[in-house]
């Protein structure tokens, strides 16, 4: 009975597979300048692109029950892609108040806003079906034009970018710890007999 049931759902077990790359992400941190944040935020900008990738002929199923391989990639996409970018915003938003960096924390906010809002928007309306299907039937006042699908795109890469480019230029700064009181260095020197 247990191994009738797993064969039918074992392909649900790979669904939180993605997330293994967040600990891998912390780990090659230690390697690269802006540590776990610059690696989160790469993985995530190829999601994202692996996401508009798979979307281009997503409304065009070639294979049976509706899975083509573009429609595993935009699972794999979303799946991988959202978990991704709410943890390297969790850590950049920890880096900034603990930095004290008010700006840098408003404009994080605001470019993660700003593509999650476009990404929910861009699914849940007719926008996604009517840039993507160009033999669709699309309500009056939504043009398909390659521009609007540009513009949503540009978006959504909004918020990966800014943590980006945020974690570059913070870069990994460590402050030197003060001595307690009553503590200091003096150079260590050989005494002649």
């Amino acid at each position: 009975m247990f191994f009738e049931t797993f064969i039918s759902w074992w392909h649900v077990l790979l669904y939180p597979l993605p997330l293994i790359v967040i600990p891998l992400a912390v780990g090659l941190g230690r390697f690269v300048r802006g540590g776990a944040l610059t690696v989160l935020s790469v993985v995530a900008l190829l999601a994202f692109g692996a996401f508009w990738f798979g979307m281009r002929d997503y409304y065009t199923p070639t294979a049976p029950f509706g899975y083509s391989p573009s429609t595993l990639i935009v699972m794999f996409a979303v799946i991988a892609g959202a978990p991704l970018l709410l943890c390297a915003w969790t850590v950049a938003l920890v880096q900034a108040a603990r930095r004290r960096q008010w700006v840098w924390l408003t404009l994080l906010c605001v470019a993660v806003y700003i593509s999650a809002a476009t990404l929910v928007f861009f699914e849940a309306t007719p926008y996604a079906l009517c840039l993507l299907d160009p033999g669709a039937f699309c309500p009056q006042g939504i043009q398909s034009g390659q521009s609007t699908l540009a513009i949503f795109m540009a978006s959504s890469f909004i918020a990966p970018v800014t943590l980006l480019v945020y974690s570059l230029r913070t870069g990994t700064q460590r402050q030197a710890r003060a001595l307690p009181d009553g503590l200091r260095v003096t150079r260590l020197t050989t005494e002649e007999s």
